[in-house]
């Protein structure tokens, strides 16, 4: 048996072999005709359509999925509609019944025999047709449907407004059938499609006075003779005129309808777009083979001033494609402006969607990004739900140097863009199916980052190199379906340079990269000087090749040098040629590197400080170029009724996108004390990527702040008071991007310094003074842990479980306590805008050493004079008698009540529990400012009396009812609370304040409002 075990041996690696060889490129063909009537009272569309599948695999089919995409309106339960949720978009999922959308009506037959057909077990918009016969290789199945549409209010791309129509992704449509098997998709707003080859001819019936532009070759005599008058009547109309409201309602629908039709020749989708206020401009571009295209813009009264130049941008797009890529192979190209909710602008063959734009380059931008669509998706029509950046990325980059070419413009937008994720570890690789992607992912991974990657690809190969593979690449794999292996074996085949870095490491996965220069010998303005000596590190996750270059004082290139691969962590010495208009010498000058960290990027001449970024102070700091380093600074003006308003400066380094060190520093000059106060903080975060084992960020720091506290008129004396917080968070790492928890732990120790007076007493004369002041410390320990359900936009939830230990001396001595409190928030959105808010919580002292006369309890109503950590701003911080004394903090039991304090004011040091409401009344206030909002509030509290003084007849005594109207700032910034309904203590203690006025009270949540802290929480 032995010598036949080589034998076996050979003949299970021949038969591996076979069964793991790819099997070879085949692609399915399907022809569609279709006869449609649009009936724009109901908004329905009826008709029926003829599906011709042609099977070219090697496979015997017994069924075909068929995508049923207009079901993705039908209800909340669609992929969609889940999607939508978890993007945060509320607009369908609070939307009328009425306004969604549904394909019905359906009964699949070939040759007049029903098919067995059944909507798929997960998504409603995918269908299963059971075939009457198999479907051999090379055969063709007729397949015949009537289908009706229910046209839903435009809330992605199919839709309505009014009575104008975007009617895309709308007839029954199989799904690919390639080599990987079946693809069948459900309908996503974040992710869009892969479909079959084929020709599409559509006889459509609608009133005569529509104006439609669609997919393929108009063939109707009559149609084009009323599309050439509409064209005509715009020759020579001012466009800059301001229009009426009128201009953009609907005319009367004709009571005729017409019958257009249209054919389009080996497309995936075809697409239509009716209104009858659209203006039309119609033209040909000529192509440099002579060949000539006709283009066609139509648009309505809302932006006519810029639509009257976009058949310019049309014209020149499909011009500068051509170039660039191949040649358009369509006879015309059309640019609508219409309703739309996915995105800026929306692709179909031969036809694009724009929405509204802010200006002509903008508009420009957008078409011209739709219209390079027509190469990157309708003839290289990649799998973009599974490679969205063979699709978008391409297209991108071509977009990118269109517009650096007509408008100078170049990606740094694109660039921020993949440092407000790749600096918190937030990022996804580019090759990440569509799905998977978290909603500012899916633009980095489809836009930002593979445009920057192909921009260094191109500056790596050369244009003119980068153009030949491009070309080659389309004349490939035009009117098929490439893959991603696809595109990189013709890359490496043609490149003359190793391109496997490209693929690897930008492409397929989230390594960074970093390079700097850590030293230099670097002559700047000296002719004939040797060349500069530049020593420079990989300080990133992967190697790949880079160039140095000599600048002048305009950052222009003088001369250049090339560095293939630097392994990680290693450096070398590079020698670059200088001339004396040399001013700099910097790395990836012209900034297409997708580089983590640029600030180190650049020397100036000789010594540690001429390396790196040179410093700048300006008065707003840019984030837009996060490579300078510089101290922005934003005038403050304060106020406190201690210090009097307070004037000075913040300075800070911007926190986005963001950096591993931050800092912020506010001196202010206080007018009435004529002394200094403010505060400041630094910090330093640590970052790593999305299922980083131990931990997602660590950010530990210092924060002071100083204002004055107190003022006495008697003896004409203030104090002030020192808050030092140095502060550790640690931010545990998600399961996936898409994983709605996030769990924080913050560790913070207060150092708390309080300034008292000494009182002297003289007796002759007989007076008292403060002789000095003297300091008094104490200090606080706390730890809490934040869990916060972050995607859930219907019903947003977190809880916040503390201790505190503290440490202060009173006049029994030294006494200390441990704190335990849990503050649960939810919110309950009843419609897109308002909703439902509802706080628990519940703190107690499991240890203390003086429960009865203890300075820092639980408070049910937060005043001034109970903010013993001086954890929030308040105006008058020991005020009890004027409007200052009626400001409260939203925190423990978070009453609106603005009672005086007193032994039974729902302090406790045992324990307190309090639920609290706020509901948003659905109306518009006067001036209807957005972020103000009316709300009816009520808060229940209980408190467990431990005052000794105090006597409690009646156990109801304990709890607390308020309730009254607030007018909220923000969602929680500021408020403003007229109490109501109150129990009968509260009532009489409210009574005994004075007149209405003295029962209102106001709050403020600085933290909220502060800039710095807004922009660190900032999401693209």
């Amino acid at each position: 048996m032995l010598k036949y075990i080589p034998i076996f041996l050979l003949f299970c690696i021949n038969v591996n072999t076979v069964f793991a060889q790819e099997r070879p490129y085949f692609q399915q063909r399907v022809d569609a005709k279709i006869k449609v009537r649009l009936d724009d009272k109901q908004h329905f569309l009826r008709g029926n359509i003829r599906l011709d599948y042609t099977n070219n695999s090697p496979d015997t089919l017994t069924f075909i999925y068929i995508h049923l995409w207009p079901n993705a309106y039908a209800n909340k339960q669609t992929a969609f509609a889940e999607q939508q949720l978890e993007n945060g978009n509320l607009e369908f999922y609070f939307g009328k019944v009425s306004d969604r959308g549904f394909i019905d009506s359906l009964d699949f037959k070939t040759d007049g025999t029903k098919l067995i057909w059944a909507h798929d077990e997960e998504y409603f918009d995918i269908a299963k047709v059971e075939l009457a016969a198999p479907l051999l290789p090379k055969q063709t199945v007729e397949i015949t449907t009537p289908f009706r549409v229910k046209i839903p209010k435009t809330v992605s791309r199919l839709g309505h407004v009014g009575q104008s129509y975007q009617i895309t992704q709308w007839y029954p449509k199989p799904a690919v059938y390639d080599r990987e098997g079946w693809h069948p998709m459900p309908y996503l707003d974040q992710g869009e499609f892969y479909s079959e080859f084929g020709d599409v001819e559509l006889r459509l019936e609608l009133p005569q006075n529509y104006i439609v532009g669609a997919s393929g070759v108009l063939l109707t005599e009559s149609e084009k003779k009323f599309l050439a008058e509409q064209a005509d009547s715009s020759k020579g109309r001012d466009f800059n005129v301001v229009y009426d409201e009128g201009d953009l309602s609907f005319p009367k629908s004709d009571s005729v309808f017409k019958t257009i039709e249209y054919k389009a020749e080996n497309v995936h989708d075809f697409a239509w777009f009716a209104d009858k206020r659209f203006h039309v401009i119609w033209d040909k571009v000529e192509l440099a083979s002579g060949r000539k295209v006709d283009t066609y813009v139509m648009f309505t009264a809302a932006e006519a001033d810029y639509w009257q130049e976009a058949i310019k941008y049309v014209n020149r797009s499909v011009r500068y494609y051509s170039d660039i890529v191949g040649e358009y192979p369509y006879p015309q190209m059309t640019a609508v402006e219409s309703a739309l909710s996915a995105g800026g602008g929306m692709e179909y063959p031969m036809v694009t969607v724009i929405g509204s734009s802010a200006s002509p380059a903008s508009l420009d931008e957008v078409i011209t990004h739709e219209v390079g669509h027509n190469w990157f998706y309708g003839i290289l029509a990649s799998n973009e739900r599974e490679h969205a950046w063979m699709d978008e990325g391409f297209n991108s980059y071509v977009e990118a140097r269109y517009m650096e070419q007509y408008y100078g413009l170049e990606p740094r937008l694109q660039y921020l863009a993949y440092l407000f994720q790749a600096r918190k570890g937030e990022e996804q690789a580019i090759e990440t199916p569509s799905i998977e992607n978290v909603e500012v992912n899916y633009y980095v991974c489809a836009y930002s980052k593979p445009t920057l990657s192909f921009r260094y690809l191109e500056r790596y190969l050369g244009t003119a190199e980068m153009d030949r593979i491009l070309k080659i690449y389309y004349n490939t794999w035009k009117f098929q379906h490439p893959r991603p292996k696809d595109v990189r074996a013709l890359f490496e085949r043609e490149s003359k340079k190793p391109v496997a870095w490209f693929f690897d490491q930008l492409i397929n996965s989230t390594t960074q990269m970093n390079y700097g220069i850590t030293g230099c010998q670097c002559p700047v303005h000296t002719a004939n000087a040797d060349p500069a000596k530049i020593r420079i590190k990989n300080k990133g996750d992967f190697s790949s090749p880079f160039v140095v270059a000599a600048v002048d004082y305009k950052d222009s290139v003088i001369t250049e040098v090339w560095v293939e691969n630097l392994e990680v962590g290693q450096d070398t010495l590079i020698r670059v040629p200088n001339t004396s208009e040399t001013d700099a010498y910097r790395i990836d000058p012209y900034e297409d590197m997708p580089e983590i960290n640029r600030n180190d990027n650049v020397a100036w001449g000789n010594g540690v400080l001429n390396r790196g970024e040179r410093f700048k102070f300006s008065l707003i700091a840019d984030f837009r170029k996060p490579e300078r380093r510089g101290m922005g600074i934003i005038p403050l003006l304060g106020f406190n009724c201690y210090d009097g308003f307070m004037l000075g400066l913040t300075g800070y380094n911007v926190p986005l996108p963001a950096r591993n060190w931050h800092y912020s520093v506010m001196p202010l000059f206080a007018t009435r004390s004529l002394s200094l106060v403010g505060a400041g903080q630094i910090k330093h975060s640590w970052y790593h990527d999305f299922g980083e084992k131990y931990f997602k960020s660590i950010t530990t720091g210092l924060g002071i702040r100083s204002y004055h506290s107190f003022y006495n008129e008697s003896f004409d004396y203030r104090t002030r008071f020192v808050r030092i917080r140095p502060f550790l968070e640690v931010v545990l790492p998600q399961k996936t991007a898409k994983d709605p928890l996030q769990h924080t732990f913050q560790v913070e120790h207060l150092i708390l310094l309080e300034e008292s007076p000494v009182f002297v007493i003289s007796q002759n004369p007989d007076t008292t003074y403060v002789s000095a002041k003297t300091w008094n410390a104490r200090s606080t320990h706390r730890l809490n842990y934040i869990h916060e359900n972050k995607t859930n936009p219907i019903a947003p939830f977190n809880l916040n479980i503390g201790l505190e230990y503290a440490n202060y001396q009173d006049f029994g001595g030294w006494q200390h306590f441990l704190k335990m409190t849990a503050e649960a928030n939810f919110k309950f959105k009843y419609s897109e805008r308002w909703g439902i808010d509802f706080r628990i919580f519940a703190g107690g002292f499991p240890i203390h050493t003086d429960r009865e006369f203890g300075d820092m309890p639980l408070q049910l109503i937060s005043r001034n004079l109970n903010d013993y950590q001086y954890d929030n701003y308040f105006m008058g911080r020991r005020e009890q008698s004027n409007f200052l004394s009626q400001q409260l903090s939203m925190r423990e039991g978070a009453f609106k009540t603005p009672i005086a304090q007193s032994t039974v004011d729902g302090n406790s040091n045992t324990f307190i529990a309090a639920m609290n409401f706020k509901v948003d009344i659905p109306i518009k206030l006067p001036f209807r400012i957005p972020f103000v909002k009316l709300k009816p509030y009520l808060d229940v509290g209980y408190f467990r009396n431990s005052a000794p003084s105090v006597q409690i007849s009646n156990p109801s005594e304990e709890i607390f009812v308020s309730g009254g109207l607030m007018l909220d700032i923000f969602d929680g910034a500021a408020g403003f609370y007229v109490p109501l309904i109150n129990t009968e203590q509260l009532n009489n203690a409210l009574k005994s304040n004075g007149n209405f006025w003295t029962r209102m009270s106001f709050s403020f949540n600085i933290r909220i409002l502060n800039p710095i802290t807004i922009a660190e929480k900032f999401e693209i």
